[in-house]
């Protein structure tokens, strides 16, 4: 039994219906515990007790035994599990009989004595309190904090909040580390207080741990829907049981508030999601999407553009292949929301991407994105295409992927337009076998030519415009296709065109010196350019007819 839920001799003899007791012999066995208290004047009350009682008596039967039967006395108490006697030397007996002084003394049994009249009723009324006190006092302890702490659960406070209310009661440091290493203190309470053997434990830890500089904590897990999503560290001092207890109880509601942020953050992305679905399809009143919008949390910029994913499974239409598209769908869309955040009530910022929502039906992941300026929706754009070359293919291989990017808009009514720009962008990628890279809708309209112009003419354009170059080495062609390449995407910029090609501009410069040589020093000319430019997509395209 736990010594903060026990009772001792020697706490009893700090009562005040003892405070004239003396302990006459067994002072060795102080320390025994104490379940309850009994008045009995029968010698063989041994056989009646259930062990942790204090007996007291009057000693008016001991007065006529003899001193072998006094000393059995005492140890017929001992083995029956007494905690110890108390005994009133007053009507019955002047003194305590030597034999049961002896003995108590020599097995460590507690001998209490009453030179003066007690009463033996409130005693039994002040250790009955005291033993229920010490064995229900923690409980009540425990009810009273879960009942403050629900209270501020309902009042919405915050695990902070509840985490300063357990301090200040309690007295002892406490701390939350969710699942994901989120760590939650009392406010004003600075992060590196927390002690690196708590950060080193594993999620959900069920343990005490021992650190450096701040004691003991003693670790429970915090239960969400069934699963582990936190561990409560509580500084415990005197009784590790009694504070787990107290830390169950705050799991218990801290659980219940990371259920309602998980329930609410499901909630508004299901409303973003509805959200979402009504821009695509034009139903469009922008002042109230735009407060719609605002009112869910969402920042709004002045471009907007629209991404289009698909994904499908390449073998068998089974269970496991419909949870792995289901499993890529929201990683996705994790990603989505980590990487293009604004937290509720802050500012937009001024530069980068932000989520304005997301929608997931069938095998489509419908997402709109927003920025002060449209070349910043084609960088996240591009860093979420290559999110899926990299990360998705190789957690998912058995995925097929593909993407369709619209032009990005100045208004909301633009979106519909753009959703459709998208999807034929897939369409025209799925059907024609190119990789997500080709995501743009901007960049299909020369493909889409190509591929509905018979092939001969193809093959004579590109041998036209790249045939000297194309009669290289392999090594030489392809360094100067790829140079001619960027510096035609570049619009012969050439500090940009360095740059994407990890080249110094003097290198850059003898390049073109070499590209002039086999194309004509006209080759910068508009008209040139373009068809160099659809030349190098011809290649892309005969490459797939091939």
């Amino acid at each position: 039994m736990s010594r903060v839920y026990g009772v001792s001799v020697r706490d009893i003899l700090g009562l005040p219906s003892l405070a004239t007791a003396e302990v006459l012999a067994g002072v060795s066995g102080l320390d025994r515990q104490v379940r309850w208290i009994h008045v009995s004047e029968l010698l063989d009350i041994g056989r009646l007790l259930n062990g942790g009682e204090l007996l007291l008596t009057t000693g008016m039967q001991l007065r006529d035994l003899s001193a072998q039967q006094q000393a059995e006395y005492v140890r017929s108490l001992a083995q029956a599990g007494a905690a110890g006697v108390g005994i009133e030397l007053v009507q019955w007996l002047p003194s305590a009989p030597e034999p049961v002084v002896s003995v108590s003394d020599a097995i460590g049994f507690p001998l209490i004595v009453f030179r003066h009249e007690v009463k033996f009723s409130t005693i039994t009324e002040e250790v009955s309190r005291l033993i229920y006190d010490r064995r229900y006092g923690p409980l009540r302890k425990a009810d009273r904090l879960t009942e403050d702490l629900m209270r501020l659960f309902l009042q919405e406070g915050g695990i902070s909040s509840m985490l300063r209310l357990v301090s200040s009661q309690l007295g002892r440091p406490v701390y939350v580390v969710t699942a994901d290493r989120r760590i939650y203190l009392p406010p004003g309470e600075p992060e590196r207080g927390i002690p690196d053997e708590l950060l080193a434990s594993s999620p959900g830890d069920d343990r005490m741990v021992e650190t450096r500089d701040r004691g003991t904590f003693v670790g429970v897990p915090v239960f969400v829907a069934g699963q582990v999503r936190a561990t409560i560290w509580l500084g415990t001092e005197t009784d590790p049981e009694h504070d787990r207890v107290l830390a169950q109880r705050v799991a218990l509601v801290v659980g219940c508030e990371l259920l309602r942020r998980r329930q609410r953050q499901e909630l508004l992305h299901a409303v973003k999601g509805e959200l979402a679905e009504d821009l695509l399809a034009g139903q469009v009143d922008e002042p109230l999407l735009r407060e719609r919008l605002r009112l869910g949390g969402a920042a709004v910029g002045e471009w907007f553009a629209v991404f289009v994913v698909e994904i499908t499974h390449a073998g068998p239409a089974n269970e496991q292949a419909v949870e792995e598209v289901a499993s890529c769908q929201r990683m996705l869309v994790q990603m989505l929301q980590s990487s293009f955040h604004v937290p509720s009530g802050t500012s937009a910022p001024a530069a980068g991407a932000w989520l304005v929502a997301a929608s997931i039906r069938g095998e489509l992941v419908k997402v709109i994105l927003t920025s002060k300026q449209p070349d910043r929706l084609l960088d996240a754009f591009r860093a979420v295409v290559q999110w899926l070359r990299s990360e998705a293919r190789s957690k998912f291989a058995g995925l097929r992927i593909g993407a369709g990017i619209g032009r990005a808009r100045r208004s909301l009514q633009g979106l519909a337009t753009a959703y459709d720009e998208a999807l034929t962008t897939l369409h025209f990628q799925t059907r024609s076998g190119f990789p997500p890279e080709s995501a743009f809708f901007e960049e299909i309209s020369l493909y889409r030519f190509l591929l509905n112009t018979p092939r001969p003419e193809i093959e004579r354009l590109v041998a036209d415009e790249l045939g000297p170059i194309l009669a290289l080495p392999p090594e030489t062609r392809r360094t100067l296709l790829r140079t001619l390449e960027i510096l035609l995407e570049e619009n012969l910029n050439v500090s940009a065109a360095a740059r994407r090609l990890y080249l110094r501009r003097q290198s850059l410069y003898r390049r073109m010196r070499r590209l002039e040589e086999l194309l004509g020093a006209g080759f910068q000319r508009p008209d040139h350019r373009t068809a160099l430019l659809l030349a190098l997509r011809a290649q892309d395209v005969l490459r797939l007819m091939t």
